[in-house]
């Protein structure tokens, strides 16, 4: 069935102390038709087995009043009554070691947020592995829907959540130091050896996998805290190193897809043509193992909400929360996920009407109606091109400019060239993320983020198009002209000839990072690095240091222009530290265009194929500056989207451009373009912008132009 596009979303949170009514009204106002708020389930679970849904009525005819002509999306919290709690201790979550504890939340004596504590951090919640908690949250789900049907309130769909603030995280994983907590619940316990069972089939074979000679599927237990963090070679494991490890992770992300998919599918059995999905799919920020159970990301967890939930229709996560004002990319693979699901992007942007900075994402109240235009229009540029609009209920969108903005996309929703996926692309540029790597370091979380630098900042500054996708894409798409392979740190030999030949074949070139190559099944091998990158990597034992480069080589063209030698980024710089610190061992001094700075080692080296039209490239670390990624573009055979006299952003993937001057300047695009927040046109594709200024480009026709 082919559910319809239900639009531009608002979502609140109905504190009684935060203005969402008048957020809904201002909303409904200016053409919003699709609402989602948090909706406390737990509050209608009677003790005697019935279910009172009072309160929730009361609530929800209040939102009738404001919005009357309005559909719902709500957001259901499928966390359990204290009653329940009591009665099933056994399928409570349980911890080796320290048992987190998280302070009551301060809203726990309003109506609706008696379980704020339980349904955003707390510990003392069912284990996503519990089957007995599965049965009866879904039968209260299953209540609340029929409930909703049989009084004719307008459901667009169903949001079921659980898990850190509702995203499916890990209670107690992640928050206020308590870090990288494992369940071992009975319930876990118990799914673990089920999956082991299932995967090895005797005790025999599981001891060779574990390199265990005592352990039995049996009485197999949840890995230590220190297990999971324990490493082989400096910051890297393989997965022979780290089995045990990556079956409780690959455990864990199958109870939680169970438990997802479980749910969704009660939502379709009461109506098949409801909108139902929920939050995962997160691999942008990661590097230690408390991430990896706080936002799934680890091996087999994007796999497994993608091919095993038949029943969610949607995908969600927030953008990325760090120095907004410098850029914005999501949390998530957007191209791969919108290619199996729909992805409804969080849109949670701060305006300056936004009391908390939090993490610097609030923009000066001048600059409100720019940061605003900057990530709604990304998130309608990209994936499925979909958002729900969230400042729970807080009042940031009161602004007349935002205001402005979101009355036009919603006039124009049906006639905008939202998304990437299914239009007409220019495959320029991939940055590509390896699922399979992700649970295969630790102390790595500098990498990762001096990446997401490059996604934010350096990358829309190079003026090209380009997208996010993990590996398993890479070859089921036509070819781009330029990849970036951020973490594909384990690949087996089978994967690296059939990779290197698909590059070959295109006249590919790569942009290789960090230990690329350097994790076989069975070890942690630097020197085999050179059949995947070109290069044979080394390291230097037992140093942990800087990997900030320093660009060296006038002579080579991709450096033309600057003044030599430049460094991309302070030596002090806390996300640069790394064990070990990797450098090309072979790499003659024409090859090399940088050195580690710490170390006067090659850091950043180059090999051309003259002969097939193409490139390699091996960085230590991913500070790789805008002129420098436009240079490979253009070695590439890339010609860039946008060009300016000044720095500016430009995110594109597929027919629409965000652009967002850094200061006041000239851009061009080459065709006529339109400007959908003003309606200006621009048939030459020449245009001025004032600093900050952000805009929402769709290529004009010819006829029209």
């Amino acid at each position: 069935m082919t559910l319809k596009d239900i639009g531009l979303i608002y979502t609140f949170d109905p504190y009684e102390h935060y203005p969402w009514q008048e957020c809904v009204r201002r909303m409904y106002q200016d053409g919003v038709r699709t609402f989602s708020y948090l909706l406390p389930l737990p509050l209608a679970w009677c003790e005697d087995g019935s279910f009172d849904f009072s309160i929730l009525d009361e609530f929800e005819r209040e939102i009738v009043a404001l919005a009357p002509a309005a559909s719902f999306l709500p957001r259901i919290f499928m966390t359990t009554p204290y009653w329940w709690d009591e009665r099933h201790p056994e399928e409570l979550m349980q911890f080796t070691g320290t048992v987190p504890r998280i302070p009551r939340f301060p809203s726990e004596n309003q109506k609706l947020w008696k379980y704020e504590t339980k349904m955003y951090h707390a510990v003392d919640n069912a284990s996503m592995a519990s089957e007995v908690w599965r049965r009866d949250a879904g039968r209260a789900l299953c209540a609340y829907l029929e409930h909703a049907v049989a009084r004719r309130f307008s459901l667009a769909g169903a949001m079921p959540v659980y898990g850190t603030c509702g995203e499916w995280g890990q209670f107690g994983s992640y928050l206020r130091g308590f870090f990288g907590n494992a369940d071992s619940s009975a319930p876990m316990t118990k799914k673990f050896r089920d999956f082991l069972s299932c995967r090895y089939g005797s005790d025999d074979a599981l001891r060779r996998a574990w390199r265990d000679p005592l352990v039995t599927l049996a009485t197999a237990e949840v890995p230590s805290k220190l297990e999971r963090m324990a490493t082989e070679k400096g910051a890297f494991r393989s997965p022979a190193f780290y089995q045990k490890s990556l079956d409780y992770f690959e455990a864990f992300s199958e109870a939680k897809a169970e438990a997802i998919d479980g749910f969704c599918a009660i939502v379709k059995a009461v109506n098949p043509g409801l909108l139902t999905g929920t939050f995962g799919g997160a691999v942008m920020q990661i590097g230690a193992s408390a991430y990896t159970l706080h936002g799934g990301g680890n091996q087999g967890a994007l796999k497994q909400l993608l091919e095993n939930t038949p029943h969610v229709d949607f995908l969600s996560t927030p953008n990325v929360y760090f120095a907004r004002q410098t850029g914005i990319f999501s949390q998530a693979a957007t191209e791969t996920i919108a290619r199996h699901k729909r992805f409804i992007a969080e849109c949670d942007v701060r305006t300056g009407l936004a009391a908390d900075p939090y993490y610097g994402c609030a923009p000066a109240p001048e600059h409100s109606r720019n940061q605003f235009a900057m990530e709604l229009g990304y998130n309608l540029s990209n994936g499925s091109g979909e958002a729900w609009l969230y400042d729970f209920g807080r009042g940031w969108y009161a602004e007349e400019e935002v205001r402005c903005l979101i009355r036009k996309i919603v006039k124009e929703w049906d006639k905008i060239p939202r998304g990437s996926v299914g239009k007409e692309q220019r495959h320029d540029i991939a940055f590509v993320v390896a699922p399979e790597s992700l649970s295969l370091s630790e102390g790595t979380v500098g990498f990762y983020r001096t990446a997401n630098e490059m996604l934010y900042s350096a990358l829309p500054r190079s003026g090209c198009c380009f997208n996010i996708m993990t590996i398993d894409e890479v070859m089921q798409l036509p070819p781009y002209k330029l990849y970036i392979f951020r973490d594909l740190f384990f690949i087996t030999d089978d994967k690296i000839k059939e990779l290197r030949t698909f590059l070959e074949r295109h006249h590919a070139s790569a942009v290789w990072l960090g230990g690329a190559g350097c994790i076989t099944p069975d070890c942690v091998d630097f020197d085999r690095s050179k059949q995947l990158t070109t290069f044979r990597l080394q390291y230097v034992p037992e140093l942990t240091a800087p990997v900030s480069l320093t660009l060296t080589n006038a002579n080579d063209p991709l450096l033309a222009g600057r003044t030599l030698p430049q460094t991309l980024a302070e030596v002090e710089k806390i996300n640069a530290l790394m064990s070990p610190v990797l450098y090309a061992a072979e790499a003659s001094k024409e090859q090399t265009l940088g050195l580690i700075e710490a170390l006067d080692l090659p850091g950043l080296v180059i090999r051309r194929d003259p002969e097939k039209k193409r490139f390699d490239v091996w960085s230590a670390t991913a500070q790789l500056d805008a002129q420098l990624i436009r240079n490979l573009a253009e070695e590439s055979g890339i010609k860039p989207i946008f060009t300016s006299s000044v720095p500016a952003s430009c995110y594109c993937s597929g027919a629409l451009l965000v652009i967002r001057f850094d200061q006041a300047g000239t851009g061009r695009i080459p065709f006529p373009v339109k400007d959908l927040w003003t309606e200006r046109q621009y048939p030459d594709g020449v245009f001025a912008g004032k600093a900050g200024e952000c805009f929402l480009m769709q290529q004009m026709a010819a006829e029209n132009a």
